[in-house]
């Protein structure tokens, strides 16, 4: 209820769950009458925690309005704020001021209401008011206009607060309504404080209010803090004073932080909460009759968790794997001490964690192969950060049950496409290298020496690539050999001697080196070659080069490759022309026309690729054979890529 009106808009019923009229949860409200009213709101607060300004004149210059009438504190509760964004935070705030009634003079009194005295010496002790009487003239209160408020604006100012008359159109000194709002043209966007009457009237269906229309255009304010109906002089000051406490603590350091769920950390929908506690702990109006209507008269604009920026954000500094496995139920993250850690995964919250600056074990549930986990962490004051984190099939197998009879070390790994090879040094009656192979991503393995029986041989390193292993190892002769040898499909090569010029040659190293084959660098131990490297390369090998998508090979990805492998499989047409080796199947199959990425080009990939040509789906790859190239898959006439 209202007392000087029968009707009242108001949310704070809903909060109110002990009827006190103060409120039990933080409320906020959206006032979109239409989808493009919506769409520019929630876009303006999107934009603003992911991308927010980096302006220093936007930080630095917050616009403080007000009207000067002798009788009200519309004056003293301005100043109380300005001196504070001055003292308290270092800022240079941009005044615009008018006179409604009365005269200001130097030494004159800040108002003639009641409690005046109280209030300006608590000011004055905390630090905000430079004096306990006014310290400007008449003509110091009286330049404020409509093009000083949107020229405030349009240069950036990260808060604008109003403290005058208000209507359901706009404010009353300095005069600025829902018209003056079309000279507004500023991309940096405020939060606004229009703590007056009437300015927050949602409910009106013939007109649009001033917090509507400031909320709803392009630019225009981020959020408002704004009463539905007449509002009442100081229960309102000593109401916006507490939503400056809620924000910034050292406001009023002798007033207690309130019990409030979440930190405070310049959220105005919390402050609309906490200043209505912070007037009801007050005496100062002596009018306390209109403190409970004051608790439904003011709502918050905007998102109820939304966070301004009171300065340039900086950096947040987070660590977390790239990858994580299929099935693992625990994410590590570090991040900041009191940051906010959210992993979501297909729009959903998977788990939430507050930062401590070191590590911290987030429990999630269990993810497939191919999903993506998102790393959200926001802090208030620091730009957003957000990663995304691959889902991966997890760790191989465990090779540990490999049997190798007798003491083994000096291992070395290597891995192809689905082909693990695995050597050893094993010390027997002779020195042997041991081989352990695996061509179905390490579930199975067989054992084999290298077959190179007329020497001992040791220190075998191994690489992988389209189905051929190569292996450069020593051979224990005098003097000491180099040698390589290469399998495919099983089938061992004749070694090759790569130590040229015959230095005692240890710790060999190989590499694929592309369609050059192989490289092969060792150490040459003789007294004559000490302390020198040699390279010998090693002509073998070959590589799996496709467009993926790109059916019919002619470097593009459109819908007559959907036609090409039709008629591929109708048996009307030839085959593709790109192929890559599976190891695992001993065969080679079309990589170019498997898009569902399942290692096999069937018909599904064809229905596969029309999802993907409309936007409906992205490309994936055989993951034993990525391609060379990225994917370029056209539709509507754009080129995208697949994750």
């Amino acid at each position: 209820t209202h007392p000087d009106v029968t009707r009242m808009a108001s949310d704070n019923w809903y909060a109110d769950f002990n009827s006190d009229g103060l409120p039990e949860l933080h409320i906020a409200r959206i006032c979109a009458k239409t989808q493009a009213h919506l769409s520019t709101i929630i876009n303006k607060m999107l934009n603003y925690e992911r991308n927010p300004p980096i302006h220093a004149g936007y930080y630095n210059n917050p616009l403080v309005a007000c009207g000067w009438q002798t009788e009200r504190w519309f004056q003293l509760c301005s100043e109380v704020i300005r001196g504070f964004l001055i003292t308290g935070l270092g800022k240079t705030p941009v005044k615009q001021y008018k006179i409604y009634s009365g005269t200001p003079t130097i030494g004159g009194q800040w108002s003639t209401a009641t409690n005046t005295a109280t209030v300006v010496n608590y000011w004055y002790n905390v630090g905000w008011l430079p004096s306990t009487t006014n310290q400007n003239n008449s003509s110091w209160w009286n330049t404020g206009t409509a093009t000083g408020i949107n020229n405030a604006i349009n240069a950036g100012a990260f808060l604008v607060q109003h403290r005058d008359h208000g209507a359901v159109e706009g404010w009353g000194e300095p005069s600025y309504d829902t018209s003056s709002l079309n000279g507004l043209d500023n991309s940096l966007l405020p939060y606004v404080f229009t703590t007056n009457c009437e300015t927050g009237y949602f409910d009106y269906s013939s007109r649009q209010s001033f917090t509507e229309k400031f909320h709803r255009i392009s630019g225009g304010a981020l959020g408002l803090n704004a009463a539905t109906r007449i509002s009442y002089s100081f229960v309102n000051d000593v109401f916006c004073w507490g939503m400056y406490d809620c924000m910034w603590p050292q406001f009023d350091p002798n007033y207690p932080i309130i019990n409030s769920v979440g930190y405070q950390n310049l959220r105005p929908a919390f402050a609309n909460s906490y200043g209505k506690y912070y007037l009801a702990a007050h005496s100062w109006p002596y009018n306390t009759e209109h403190k409970s209507v004051t608790y439904g008269l003011f709502h918050h604009h905007g998102d109820p968790f939304m966070t301004i920026y009171a300065a340039i954000p900086e950096t947040l500094t987070v660590v977390h794997d790239a990858t994580i496995g299929a099935g693992q139920t625990v994410f590590t993250v570090t991040a900041n001490d009191s940051s906010i850690i959210a992993l979501t995964a297909g729009g959903e919250i998977y788990g939430v964690a507050e930062g401590t600056g070191a590590p911290v074990n987030i429990a999630i549930p269990s993810l497939s192969t191919g999903d993506t986990l998102i790393v959200t962490v926001t802090k208030a004051g620091y730009r957003r950060y957000s990663a995304r984190v691959a889902v991966t099939s997890g760790a191989l197998t465990p090779i540990t049950q490999i049997p190798l009879s007798a003491e083994a070390k000096s291992t070395a790994i290597a891995a192809g496409h689905d082909t693990i090879i695995c050597a050893y040094d094993q010390q027997g009656a002779i020195l042997n290298s041991r081989i352990s192979q695996s061509n179905d991503g390490g579930l199975t393995w067989t054992n084999a020496f290298l077959d190179d029986s007329t020497i001992i041989s040791h220190s075998a390193k191994v690489i992988s690539s389209e189905g051929k292993i190569g292996v450069a190892y020593l051979a224990n002769q005098n003097p000491r050999q180099g040698r390589f040898i290469q399998s495919e499909n099983g089938i061992w090569s004749t070694p090759t001697m790569y130590s040229d010029i015959e230095p005692i040659a240890v710790r060999p190293a190989v590499e694929f080196l592309g369609d050059d084959g192989y490289g092969v660098v060792y150490i040459g131990e003789n007294e004559q070659y000490l302390a020198k490297a040699f390279f010998d390369r090693l002509a073998v090998g070959g590589g799996c080069d496709y467009l993926l998508g790109d059916i019919n090979g002619d470097n593009e990805v459109l819908a007559s490759d959907v036609t090409y492998g039709v008629r591929f499989f109708k048996g009307l047409g030839t085959q593709p022309p790109d192929s890559c080796y599976l190891d695992s199947a001993g065969i080679y199959y079309y990589a170019a026309g498997d898009v569902n990425g399942n290692c096999e080009f069937r018909g599904s990939d064809i229905t596969t690729l029309v999802a993907i040509l409309a936007g409906h789906a992205q490309p994936k790859y055989c993951h034993w054979n990525p391609p060379v190239l990225p994917p370029r898959i056209k539709h509507n006439q754009k080129a995208i890529k697949s994750e």
